[in-house]
């Protein structure tokens, strides 16, 4: 099921990854996108791709900017997978 929803940024935090030194240059780091959703509950996306990640950082988002994210969800062995797609301001 994929959704397109409205949220506010709350924060970006670049993270290294723990085996950082044995990847490839561009996928050392991830992005941790926190938001609220339109009933200001708290909730994060983690970013691995780096086209995904390209695109928050030429974005330029400023806390309690609105974006709209589309994000699949998908159901497997009892667990409910998030994938982000895309990112875009509102």
């Amino acid at each position: 099921m994929e959704f397109q929803t409205n949220f506010k940024i709350l924060n970006l935090q670049e993270i290294k990854r723990k085996n950082a030194d044995k990847l490839p240059e561009g996928e050392k780091t991830f992005f941790k996108v926190n938001l609220l959703d339109n009933q200001n509950t708290p909730c994060s996306f983690m970013v691995f791709k780096k086209e995904h990640i390209d695109k928050i950082k030429n974005l330029k988002l400023v806390s309690l900017q609105d974006v709209i994210i589309n994000f699949r969800l998908i159901y497997n062995n009892n667990l409910w997978n998030v994938n982000f797609i895309d990112i875009d301001v509102r």
